[in-house]
């Protein structure tokens, strides 16, 4: 007999009840007492394996908000690590380009072009820590959703960051001008 999951003996149960036939004028119904026996007994058989389960998870449930929380601060401390090597490498090569006064107009445009790029690479690392402590909200509770929204607070002002850089190359690059 293959074992079957509590639901499903509830299922089974039910659509015996609904099937049964009915005695007339008794208002009762005929239920085949070996079927419904049979599905008791796999509910015995079932339930203690689900209860295991359950325990288990109850049991794990702070691992597995600690770990998630652990993967979620290693995400975020990475993405503002790369955020600002990325600020700093970003700084010192429009510093570099803007100094030399012979190609001012080539060192803006590759100002630019490094900028966007920089944007770029900061969103990919937002959107990537995002996707990442999303699937880690799946297994945690609101301790970890509260953790990673100031986490990714700490992400927006990295990328907020990069905005005030864009701004002040513009500016420069007025002054170039």
């Amino acid at each position: 007999m293959i074992m079957k999951t509590i639901d499903e003996s509830i299922n089974q149960l039910e659509e015996l009840v609904n099937n049964a036939k009915t005695m007339p004028f008794a208002n009762k119904s005929l239920i085949d007492a070996e079927k419904v026996k049979d599905i008791i007994e796999d509910m015995r058989k079932n339930l203690p394996e689900e209860i295991k389960r359950a325990r288990y998870v109850d049991n794990e449930k702070d691992k597995i908000v600690a770990e998630a929380n652990a993967k979620a601060n290693d995400i975020i401390n990475t993405a503002e690590e790369r955020s600002k090597s990325l600020l700093q490498t970003t700084d010192a090569r429009v510093k570099t380009l803007i100094s030399e006064n012979n190609i001012t107009q080539e060192a803006i445009k590759e100002a630019k072009t490094i900028i966007a790029k920089a944007q770029n690479k900061a969103n990919d690392i937002v959107n990537n820590a995002q996707n990442k402590s999303d699937d880690l909200k799946k297994v945690t509770n609101e301790l970890i959703l509260k953790n990673l929204m100031s986490s990714e607070q700490a992400l927006m002002n990295g990328l907020e960051s990069v905005r005030k850089t864009k701004s002040i190359l513009s500016n420069a690059s007025k002054k170039a001008d």
